[in-house]
Formats: structure tokens, sequence, C-alpha cells
């Protein structure tokens, strides 16, 4: 399905390296959710329509990720909304929307696309994505500066003795 919002080249070029990335968030021990909080945090509202789509074809199981289960699958985003459903949901939304100004100026257009972008962040706010983002964002750069340092003080050590065979 084509979102109106997305540029799909766009989107196919960055889709591996959001595979990579969950994969290896998760390979380091965090779940993917804490990925998905992460980059919505990361990326802004802007990106919201191509976070969703990566996470609903993650859903639909369209995307397979390394270490990731069905049951587990099922389990961090509960059930799934199909597209077909999403879309049902935007169209109402975007009717709402035009109903609420007297169907008097504006477009259809611009009704969907702010009915898409309420119905995505509704959707990131059931999955518990958008309310834990900051939470995740300070655990994982908490995380990283641990692992630089622990790597920083293997090397040095390693350079230490290199220097210094007798100790």
């Amino acid at each position: 399905m084509n979102h109106p919002r997305i540029d799909e080249r766009l989107y196919e070029a960055i889709r591996p390296r959001l595979i990579a990335a969950m994969e290896a968030m998760m390979a380091a021990g965090h779940s993917a959710r804490e990925w998905a909080e992460f980059w919505i945090e990361k990326i802004g509202e802007g990106e919201t329509p191509y976070l969703s789509r990566f996470l609903q074809e993650i859903r639909d199981g369209t995307v397979t990720i390394a270490g990731l289960t069905d049951s587990a699958r099922r389990a961090i985003f509960g059930a799934a909304v199909t597209p077909e459903q999403r879309e049902a949901m935007i169209r109402e939304a975007a009717y709402f929307l035009a109903q609420q100004r007297g169907f008097q100026g504006g477009t259809p257009e611009q009704d969907w696309r702010e009915a898409e972008a309420q119905i995505d962040r509704m959707l990131a706010e059931q999955a518990g994505l958008v309310g834990r983002g900051r939470q995740a964002l300070s655990s994982v750069a908490e995380m990283a500066q641990k692992e630089l340092e622990a790597v920083k003080d293997l090397v040095g050590s390693w350079i230490t003795q290199r220097q210094h065979p007798e100790h």
C-alpha cells in the first residue's frame, strides 16, 4: 500500500538500514520496543509515517527481523492493524475533519494528511512507543556510554600490556 507522505524510493533505501539497526540492537540485548522508542525520539514526528510503515510491516510479518519470533512480535505490537484497517481509519478521520469545518475550505489531500498523522500518532501511542521514547533514548545513551568506557578501558589495558609486558 502506498502512503501519500512516503517517498517510496527513500523508504526502500532505508528499510535495510532499519532492519540492520533493529537486529543489532536486539543482539545487544535491547527489545524491539526499545528500538522503536529510540527511533521515534531520534527521528521526530515528521518521519513517523516511515517508522509506522516499517513497524506495520513487522507486525504483518512482511519484514522479518532476526531474533524476533512470532510470539514476541505479537507481544510487542499487540493486535495488528492491517493496512486496510489503517486506511479505513484514516478515511473516517479525514471525513470527520472535513465535517468539523462544515466541508468549507481545505482540501481532501490536506484532510488525508492530517488524519494520517493523527491515526499514526494514535497507533504509536497505543503501542506504548511515544510515552517511553525519552526513557529509551536515555537508557540507550547510558548503555552506549558504558560500553564505550569498557572498550576504552580494554584498549588501554591492552596498550599498557604491550608497552610493559612484565606487568
